[in-house]
This record gives C-alpha cells, sequence and structure tokens, in this order.
C-alpha cells in the first residue's frame, strides 16, 4: 500500500516503482501533449486522482504492467512536464484548482516522470467544465469526459463519482469546516473571558 504524502523524490519513486497501479497511483508508458488524445486522458486521470483524498501519483515511463519504458536520456521534451505548464494543461478543463507537483527523474537505465497531485483544499471535488472530445486515427470521435462530469478514481480505474464514494470525499472538507467553527469558538470564548476580567 501506498502513502500519498507528496514526496517527489528519488526515494518516493522506488516505493512506487516496487507498487502496483491503485486508487492513488497510476502508471503511463508515455506523454505527448502534442497529441490530444494524451492531454484528455492526462487531465481525466489528474481530475480523478484529485477528487479523492489525499490524492495521489503518476509515474510517467511505466507500462501498466509495471515495467519501465523510457530509456535513460530519451525523455520526449522534458519542459513539458514543468509544474507550471502541467497545472495550465488541467485548469483548462476545469472549474476548479489544480495544484499538481513534478519532477523527472532519470536512474542509469530509465528516465521517470513523477507527478504528485494533492486533494483539492476545500476537500470538494471539481467538475469537467469542457467536454473533452479527440478524433482518432479512423476519423471517429473519442469522448474521454463531458461538460459537468466529476470523476474518481477507484482502484485502477476513473469512473464517475457515485454515492458511496461521498463519505470519502467530504471526510476533509467536514474536517475543514469543524477547524473552522472551533476557530470562531475559541475567540469568541476568549474575547467573553477578557470581556469578563474586565
Amino acid at each position: 500500500m501506498i502513502v500519498p504524502d507528496g514526496h517527489t523524490d528519488p526515494e518516493k519513486l522506488r516505493q512506487l516503482l516496487a507498487a502496483v497501479e491503485e486508487t492513488h497511483l497510476d502508471f503511463k508508458a508515455s506523454l505527448n501533449f502534442e497529441n490530444k488524445k494524451d492531454v484528455l486522458e492526462f487531465v481525466k486521470d489528474v481530475v480523478a486522482m484529485a477528487n479523492r483524498p489525499p490524492g495521489g501519483y503518476i509515474v510517467i515511463g511505466v507500462d501498466d504492467d509495471g515495467h519501465p519504458c523510457i530509456p535513460a536520456g530519451s525523455l520526449d521534451k522534458p519542459e513539458q512536464f514543468d509544474g507550471a505548464d502541467l497545472n495550465q494543461q488541467v485548469r483548462r478543463f476545469i472549474d476548479g484548482e489544480s495544484h499538481v507537483v513534478s519532477q523527472i527523474h532519470r536512474t542509469e537505465e530509465y528516465d521517470y516522470v513523477l507527478v504528485w497531485i494533492p486533494h483539492h483544499r476545500d476537500g470538494l471535488p471539481v467538475p469537467m467544465k469542457v467536454t473533452g472530445q479527440y478524433r482518432d486515427e479512423r476519423g471517429k470521435d473519442r469522448l474521454v469526459f463531458r461538460e459537468g462530469d466529476i470523476l474518481v478514481r477507484e482502484g485502477a480505474a476513473n469512473v464517475p463519482l457515485r454515492h458511496a464514494h461521498w463519505r470519502e470525499i467530504l471526510r476533509d472538507h467536514d474536517e475543514l469546516i469543524r477547524a473552522e467553527a472551533e476557530k470562531i469558538a475559541q475567540g469568541m470564548l476568549r474575547t467573553f473571558l477578557e470581556e469578563r476580567a474586565q
């Protein structure tokens, strides 16, 4: 079981490479932002991961079976994996924030990109704001997501939000509300005690 803790260092990469795809971990063999299908699939993965607390990781350079597949020094266009650029790609499709963090790793044999996707700061799931579709090599339109879709990660798949997900999804949001209410109550109590002391 992996721990989604936000670390993107070599030790975290080693831990993830020893794991299998699951709710908080996804592998991608490659990613090319000049390919619309790749962009849409990446955005879908990021949003679904961010909608499921506490977030998760995408490792680029590993196939679905967990085998590394980008030989050292052959990562195509490493500049496209800058965190600011990745966030910009995601924000075009969502009605909310994106806080993706990325780090490129090179071992003696392979290149990897480790992407950390945290859960949303307000604890609420984010819907897609536009429809994402592309035209395949046969000229057919392929739908990846629709405007208004709320996607979550479940196992190694991205699925529509269901009733069964809400308790876990809203846990962080409920904690934020409790913390804010406690802060207000403590402030009121302090004011009351100060006024009584005068």
